[in-house]
Order: structure tokens, then C-alpha cells, then sequence
């Protein structure tokens, strides 16, 4: 029997699912990363760096590395290599305006959606990022804050506004380590614990505001940190 009449496939059309998955893993570990702030403006990747980090082959890091260059969350330099994209303030400022009309209209849906589970995550969350600000642990802010929001834009059950928002966050992520680095970080923000008030008692559009009021305030810190960049 011809070898590829024994390789015939049970299910025809199935495809083969190793690879992809693999790939789709490290992609999601690395969008996570860069959405989370875990990555720096102007930071150097390597492929062989990463495939060492996260424990595989060069292949499906190379691959996710080009759904996120294309995503323009990574960006290949005239040299070739390839690093996570710097910032200027009239492209934050571009950024920021389109999160406050996009992240402030998500929340004011989702408002509508979330349950108490939901509600009971988002406080749970509140309590993580406050314990970490207090205990200095940058990253594990970064991670939680990324959470909080996560819960609340996935409650709007929209297969549209859901892919925008992680869009924009690929893209001002790695300047979320500013706003940390920031001295006037240190006294804890309450706009996130006054949205949750606000999703108790329902009031959407008062929770809408305090999202919005919590990225204004966070890009301004952002604006002061890129200092003279144009």
C-alpha cells in the first residue's frame, strides 16, 4: 500500500492540529505579555530568545512574531531585528482618544451584562492590584489590571468591540510600565473600585465614567513620562 494511502486521514478536511495549536499558545502568551505591559517601548526580541524562554522551537515563536508584527504590536527595524514599537505622543494621544470612546462605550454595555460572579471577580481583582501596588510588585499590578478590564469588555458579548479593544491594548501596553513608574502612582487609585460601585448599584454611565476618568488619568502620566518625544 503507497505510504500515503496509509497516512489518509480518519475525518477528511480535519487537518493536522499540533503546530497550529503550539502556535496559537505562544501567540497568546505573547499577546497577554504585551498587552500587559510585561514588554517596554523600544525592547529588542529575538526569536531564539523567546523559543529559549517559553521552551520550544524557533518555527511557531517566528510565526506568532508575524501575526504580531502585522497587528503592528512588534515592528522589524532596517536591520532586521525586530522590537516592541516606541511611542510618540501624537500617536498615544491618537491611541487615547479612541480608548476612551471605545473602552468607555464597552463598559457601559457590559454594565448591562455582568452578574454577580462577575462582580465578585472584578472586586477579587481590585484587591490584587491594591496588594501588589503596596508590595511593589510591578508586574503582578500590570497582570491584574489587565484582568480587571478584561472581565468587564468580555461582559459586552461583543465579537467586535472585544478584538478592537485587544488591538488597542497590544499597542499602548508596554507603555503601562510608565504610569507605574510614576511617583504619583503610589497613593492607590479608586476609579476602578468606584466602576464596581457604580455596577452594583447600576448606573452605567457612572461606571462608563470612571473608566473613562482612569485612562485619561493614566495617559496623562503617560504624556509627562515620553517628555520630549514629539
Amino acid at each position: 500500500m503507497p505510504a500515503a494511502a496509509r497516512r489518509k486521514p480518519v475525518v477528511q478536511g480535519l487537518g493536522r492540529a499540533d503546530r497550529s495549536t503550539l502556535q496559537d499558545r505562544i501567540y497568546d502568551k505573547l499577546t497577554n505579555a504585551i498587552m500587559s505591559g510585561l514588554f517596554v517601548p523600544g525592547q529588542p526580541i529575538t526569536i531564539r530568545g523567546l523559543a529559549a524562554t517559553l521552551g520550544t522551537s524557533p518555527i511557531p515563536v517566528r510565526e506568532a512574531i508575524r501575526r504580531l508584527t502585522s497587528e503592528r504590536a512588534l515592528e522589524v527595524l532596517r536591520n532586521g531585528s525586530i522590537a516592541v514599537p516606541k511611542m510618540t505622543r501624537a500617536k498615544f494621544e491618537d491611541l487615547r482618544r479612541s480608548r476612551i470612546l471605545i473602552e468607555g462605550f464597552a463598559t457601559e454595555l457590559a454594565a448591562r451584562n455582568l452578574t454577580r460572579s462577575d462582580i465578585g471577580k472584578l472586586e477579587d481583582e481590585c484587591r490584587k492590584i491594591d496588594a501588589a501596588k503596596l508590595a511593589g510588585r510591578r508586574r503582578d499590578t500590570l497582570l491584574h489590571t489587565k484582568r480587571f478590564r478584561f472581565i468587564i469588555y468580555e461582559a459586552t458579548r461583543s465579537e467586535t468591540l472585544v478584538p478592537i479593544i485587544e488591538s488597542l491594548w497590544l499597542q499602548v501596553g508596554p507603555l503601562f510600565n510608565l504610569v507605574l513608574a510614576d511617583p504619583a502612582v503610589a497613593a492607590l487609585s479608586q476609579n476602578q473600585r468606584r466602576a464596581v460601585r457604580a455596577f452594583k448599584r447600576g448606573d452605567p454611565k457612572a461606571a462608563r465614567a470612571w473608566i473613562e476618568r482612569d485612562i485619561m488619568e493614566a495617559g496623562d502620566r503617560i504624556i509627562a513620562a515620553l517628555g520630549h518625544i514629539a
